[in-house]
């Protein structure tokens, strides 16, 4: 078999522990060894050297980030520590120090219980979902740029309005509200009131009033949550499509 790559995870303990037990057996994958949290990916076998699992690692840590912020509420981003190369008999060759680890005390989201038409009831994490969806931004280019461009602490209306372009390059703005992701009314008084100065202040993305201030102009608030709602949606049906299967919704 040979050594293959292993790639520690720095970031928030309570993501990371949810991620390993709903993430153990996908590819790529999130494992527990001993408190310490692991990137696992087919993908490195095919590298060479520390510096492109690095690379390649951080990449993919990028989008799993932005995925946790927008399905687990994540206040934090994932990196690349400890890379090793572990050898059929277990000796590991140590290749980077690990960095200085961020904990944070946080408590789990809820657990879902869900009763099957048998009677029998099952246990869902909101967690579970998420190999699916790493695994569709990960074959969908248009989806691994948005998840990056959510692995953002602060998202203000420029960053929420590329988002939605990122989007609209493979679902028209026309069919996100014919899908009934949203409506038209507001995808209208989003793009008002990010465009206008007078209601977004220095952060519209225009630096001068070109049309009439919305009446009713969005808070911030109101714009991160629309966007991250169409994100939701976007990738959820992408992901029930190439698997055959459903995703949960409730993320």
């Amino acid at each position: 078999m040979g050594a293959r790559w292993l790639v520690e995870i720095v970031g928030d303990r309570a993501d990371l522990d949810m991620l390993a037990r709903s993430m153990s057996g996908t590819d790529p994958s999130v494992t527990d060894e001993g408190g310490k949290f692991v990137l696992g990916s087919e993908a490195f076998s095919k590298l060479a050297d520390a510096r492109a699992v690095s690379e390649t690692a951080r990449a993919m840590l990028s989008v799993l980030s932005g995925l946790v912020r927008l399905t687990l509420q994540g206040r934090s981003s994932f990196d690349v520590g400890s890379i090793y190369r572990l050898h059929d008999d277990r000796r590991r060759d140590p290749i980077v120090v690990v960095k200085t680890e961020h904990l944070e005390i946080r408590s789990y989201p809820p657990i879902v219980i869900q009763q099957r038409s048998d009677g029998t009831r099952v246990g869902r994490s909101r967690a579970d979902d998420v190999a699916g969806l790493f695994g569709a931004a990960g074959r969908n280019l248009a989806m691994s740029k948005a998840m990056r461009l959510r692995n953002q602490a602060n998202l203000g209306w420029v960053e929420l309005y590329r988002l939605l372009e990122v989007v609209a390059t493979e679902i028209p703005l026309a069919d996100m509200a014919a899908n009934g992701w949203t409506t038209k009314a507001e995808l209208k008084r989003f793009q008002h009131t990010a465009n206008s100065v007078a209601a977004a202040g220095d952060l519209a993305r225009h630096g001068a009033e070109t049309t009439r201030p919305p009446a009713s102009p969005m808070s911030l608030a109101e714009a991160q949550g629309l966007v991250d709602k169409i994100l939701r949606h976007w990738m959820i049906a992408a992901a029930a499509q190439s698997r055959g299967g459903a995703v949960d919704a409730s993320i």
